[in-house]
């Protein structure tokens, strides 16, 4: 039966608005997307690249292969998604047109491109004309503590250090003292930026500090000696989260006895991956930092969210630095 140039017309309507609702449908739904962030050139995976829809606290960042994913709900739509990472170009995408542009990508291949950057040896001769100092929060309380607000990779929490004004400054080893940490190891990221509206502005470092740790109670010392890192004015020391604790468990099982008791199990993975046993995972935090009580600390709860200053508790963060006397 054929049909006359009406029906056609109609017919030929009815499929481009089927079209359009398919594509409506991606671009305006919840999609969960996974990937690998890469060196554009070499095409190496790219390990803790943050990842987040910026100023919205929404992120994470890519683990130790680069892969990655993130739920990009549709209400951000407007917003911007941003990947980036010290040493490399930024990339940043409308998240419409993110969603757009990889739709019919099964696997997402996000490039950035390596960026030269020259670090200035310090040397300090004549030791006489420079004093060394501790700077920060020295304590190493079990009793007063604090840690990452919520489970986003990316997360951060901060802390002033005040110097001389218009000194030249050199920092020499960064403190962190853990009051308690229940897991084999964790993953960090040292970050340390400049100031501006009393908020953290620039990032000062020229590569990435990765610092690991298997310490369950005690201070961590970072030797900061070989990226000969200088300032002149006060500055925020910042540690970043980079890997979920709770990477190392399979098979993990919430139970539930009350509305004030639960908690996990999961089979606990050896260094080979082999699961090698079961334990009670607390589902409070398990990792905290030892603080000071209604002080003052910069946080940051995903890659690329915002960044806030609150008064409640001041994370044992320290350093040594070297400084020039007048």
């Amino acid at each position: 039966m054929k049909m006359d140039k009406k029906e056609k017309a109609l017919s030929l309507k009815a499929n481009l608005i089927a079209v359009f609702i398919l594509i409506s449908s991606f671009l305006y739904a919840d999609v969960l997307i996974k990937g690998k962030v890469v060196n554009g050139k070499t095409k190496e995976a790219l390990a803790f690249v943050n990842i987040g829809i910026l100023n919205k606290n929404i992120g994470t960042v890519s683990d130790i292969d680069g892969t990655f994913q993130l739920k990009l709900e549709d209400q951000y739509n407007e917003d911007s998604l941003v990947f980036s990472m010290i040493g490399y170009t930024r990339e940043s995408y409308q998240i419409i047109d993110f969603k757009r542009f990889f739709k019919n990508e099964n696997a997402i291949e996000i490039n950035l491109e390596a960026r030269n950057y020259e670090i200035k040896e310090v040397i300090i001769s004549d030791q006489l004309n420079w004093k060394t100092k501790i700077i920060g929060n020295e304590t190493t309380s079990t009793s007063s503590f604090t840690s990452f607000k919520g489970d986003n990779l990316g997360a951060e929490l901060g802390l002033r250090m005040k110097v001389k004004k218009h000194a030249k400054t050199y920092l020499e080893e960064f403190y962190f003292s853990i009051a308690y940490n229940s897991y084999d190891s964790l993953w960090f990221r040292l970050n340390i930026y400049s100031i501006k509206d009393d908020l953290p502005d620039k990032n000062l470092v020229p590569e990435n500090i990765i610092v690991k740790t298997k310490i369950k109670n005690g201070v961590v010392t970072v030797d900061l000696r070989k990226y000969f890192i200088t300032v002149e004015d006060d500055f925020i020391a910042a540690l970043e989260r980079l890997r979920d604790p709770y990477s190392i468990y399979t098979d993990t099982t919430s139970i539930t006895i009350s509305s004030e008791i639960s908690f996990t199990l999961g089979k606990r993975k050896d260094e080979n991956g082999k699961r090698v046993e079961e334990e009670r995972l607390s589902k409070t935090p398990v990792l905290e930092f030892s603080s000071t009580f209604l002080k003052s600390a910069y946080i940051r709860k995903a890659s690329h969210g915002f960044i806030v200053k609150e008064t409640f508790a001041r994370p044992g963060f320290w350093m040594k630095v070297s400084y020039k006397k007048y």
